[in-house]
């Protein structure tokens, strides 16, 4: 009875999504990524989804048809809009990214939706534009 009832607290218990690749989950950088928030929802980003550096051509800003301005990110050859409950602007809560050669790339926490090993669409849960440090 013990035993069935570990496993089913370690099968409930909800998967953590990651910094980029390469962080060490004990540094400063890992701690970074995993501070913010969904604007939203104030959730940890990384609590649903993975976190990605975009390069300068992966990421852009569009003029919706109201004037207003959005985010779009280009993962695996498509554009995705950002939604705007997912844009961070207040960096203050976590300072500027501990890694020099990122503080003026974009970021993004997103979660693949995959069907046979390819993405078919991403649920986007935190952005952060370029340049905003």
């Amino acid at each position: 009875m013990r035993r069935a009832a570990f496993f089913l607290a370690v099968l409930s218990t909800p998967a953590l999504a990651l910094p980029p690749g390469g962080v060490n989950p004990n540094d400063a950088e890992h701690l970074w990524w995993e501070c913010h928030v969904q604007p939203a929802m104030r959730l940890g980003c990384c609590r649903e989804a993975d976190g990605h550096v975009l390069g300068d051509n992966d990421w852009r800003t569009i003029e919706k048809p109201n004037g207003a301005r959005a985010y779009q990110v280009h993962v695996e050859a498509k554009w995705y809009d950002v939604p705007a409950q997912a844009v961070i602007h207040d960096l203050r809560h976590c300072g500027p990214e501990p890694n020099p050669a990122h503080r003026a790339m974009a970021k993004v926490w997103y979660a693949p939706s995959l069907a046979d090993n390819e993405i078919v669409d991403i649920q986007i849960y935190c952005f952060i534009a370029g340049t905003l440090y």
